[in-house]
């Protein structure tokens, strides 16, 4: 779920920034590795070809300019290497886990119309 929001925001950032459209397919979002500041990353190789561009400088347009469009969902961002790493804020995060604590169909599958069967058997 997140992860599809940050595409998009980075699908936005993208056209706004460099006038070009990308599909959600043409490039990665990833969590961040545990040992890297962020909480999700965003893989940048397949971008810079069509941009023209290098890794520091698309990084660092794209983590600014996220970050400026999106203070409530983005507090910082680090650049390694061809990867962006942003950090979500906890106002966030608290908000989606309060409004998943409050859904009370939050982890089951929707009816589909079919009736299954449960079998019993006792211990004996």
């Amino acid at each position: 779920m997140l992860i599809n929001i940050i595409r998009e925001k980075a699908i936005e950032a993208l056209v706004d920034l460099y006038g070009k459209t990308f599909q959600s397919t043409d490039f990665q979002v990833n969590t961040t590795k545990p040992e890297f500041d962020g909480d999700y990353t965003i893989v940048m190789f397949t971008l810079l070809k069509p941009l023209n561009t290098n890794p520091d400088k698309l990084g660092n347009e794209l983590g600014q300019y996220l970050i400026n469009k999106n203070q409530y969902f983005f507090t910082s961002y680090s650049i390694i290497k061809g990867f962006l790493n942003l950090t979500v804020t906890n106002q966030y995060l608290l908000e989606l886990l309060d409004s998943k604590y409050r859904d009370i169909c939050f982890g089951k599958s929707p009816m589909n119309g079919k009736r299954i069967m449960v079998e019993y058997s006792s211990p004996n």
